[in-house]
């Protein structure tokens, strides 16, 4: 009977030896043993006042050391210099030389000696992606976040005053909530966000139409955005838009767009792509009505496309300036071609189908601009009525010439032809 306990007792010794080595060998794997610590800006405010010494991506100057206010600026090469994207909150107090003070403004930009250009206290820092402003800060200066490329976050609590161009050229910028505490936005705030279709306060909306640069103001309630991985969608009176594409956190080279959105079409707002860097592929699926203005402008490895028949209408200047853009495909259902919508790219043939009934140009530019060894073959026998002057010309402002024009192909015929020539 002894023997028979001990046996048991030495058996579970092992056991639980055993399941200890091997909890110790999976924490370890879990937990490394020195982990680098973020910067104080990126972690979440644990209500510390921390030494501006701490802070690695922010820069602070006093500005009234009686009531004890400093003001806050991004240090700008450490920003340039980081890894991926920045997350930054700005604390709302610092320690300096030992004492206490209150982050009280973001200042007005100062002038470049070298440029004569305005220098926000943020400007032109690509690498931001979030920022938070905290409640002690009232000011948000001239040309603060200027240029910031990727800022796609903001929160502000409560400042009173937005100066001039604070956001503007904020191309990632879709949505800006506005406290009511705000009592004046100076000109051209957010002028030239490409994307930004609402600016929230407490009482009202002001939605950028999808069309221009302009702001109408509505109703709360009447418009909304839709956050998936990559695409941002906003949703207007039932009518639904893409209006933004981010992949810094998960690149791609080839997509291929949703289909619907909560089971609705939608359309491809203008700039939704603009500027992206990684893409080569893109197929544009069936139940995508339409692309917007510059809404792929200079994707500059985007190499081909395909466009669905569900498309109606290509934006003007919808692919300008895609460089490496060589093979397009355009779906039987396509019914319009807007001015430049594939100028400067690297196109060399492009079949256009019989449903195509309107090609823009403007004066004597067309959609095919620069695009200097280009033969367009047509599934039409000649040029319909909606088809505008000098729809297929290349060069109009040197000499004028006119890329060569195939008439009455199907598209088996187009594609046994450039299949020979391969």
């Amino acid at each position: 009977m002894k023997k028979t306990v001990i046996a048991v007792t030495a058996i579970m010794c092992i056991v639980f030896a055993a399941v200890g080595i091997w909890l110790g060998i999976m924490l370890s794997d879990k937990q490394p043993s020195n982990p680098d610590p973020l910067p104080p800006e990126q972690q979440e405010n644990d209500g510390s006042i921390k030494d501006v010494s701490e802070y690695e991506y922010l820069k602070f100057s006093v500005t009234n050391e009686k009531n004890k206010f400093v003001d806050v600026c991004a240090n700008k090469e450490a920003i340039k210099n980081a890894q991926g994207m920045i997350y930054l909150s700005i604390p709302e107090k610092v320690k300096y030389n030992g004492e206490t003070y209150t982050v009280a403004t973001i200042p007005d930009a100062k002038t470049n000696p070298e440029t004569d250009n305005p220098e926000g206290a943020f400007g032109s820092c690509e690498n931001l992606h979030h920022v938070f402003i905290p409640s002690s800060v009232s000011d948000i200066g001239s040309f603060a976040f200027f240029n910031c490329k990727n800022l796609s976050s903001v929160v502000m609590v409560s400042p009173t005053y937005i100066g001039a161009e604070a956001f503007a050229y904020c191309y990632s910028l879709v949505e800006v909530t506005i406290p009511k505490s705000v009592s004046i936005i100076s000109y051209d705030a957010f002028s030239n966000d490409v994307r930004l279709v609402i600016i929230r306060n407490l009482s009202k909306e002001y939605v950028k139409k999808p069309s221009d640069d302009t702001v109408v103001i509505s109703d709360i309630g009447q418009s909304a955005l839709i956050y998936t991985r990559n695409y941002t969608f906003w949703e207007k009176d039932e009518q639904y838009y893409l209006v933004n594409y981010q992949d810094f956190e998960d690149p791609r080279k080839s997509i291929t767009l949703p289909t619907n959105i909560d089971g609705h079409s939608y359309a491809i707002r203008s700039c939704a792509f603009r500027d992206n860097k990684t893409l080569q592929n893109v197929v544009i699926s069936e139940g995508v009505t339409s692309i917007g203005i510059e809404a792929f402008k200079s994707c500059e490895s985007l190499q081909s496309v395909h466009i669905s028949s569900s498309v109606k209408k290509i934006g003007g200047g919808a692919f300008y300036l895609c460089k490496k853009l060589s093979d397009v495909t355009l779906d039987d259902g396509v019914q319009e071609i807007e001015l430049g919508a594939f100028e400067d790219t690297a196109l060399t043939t492009i079949f256009i189908p019989a449903s195509v009934i309107s090609i823009k140009t403007e004066s004597t530019s067309g959609p095919f601009q620069w695009c200097k060894n280009l033969v367009i073959y047509c599934e039409v026998q000649s040029a319909p009525e909606g088809w505008d002057a000098y729809w297929s010309y290349y060069d109009v402002f040197v000499v004028v010439k006119d890329n060569e024009v195939k008439w009455g192909y199907s598209r088996e015929e187009y594609l046994n032809e450039i299949n020979l020539q391969k």
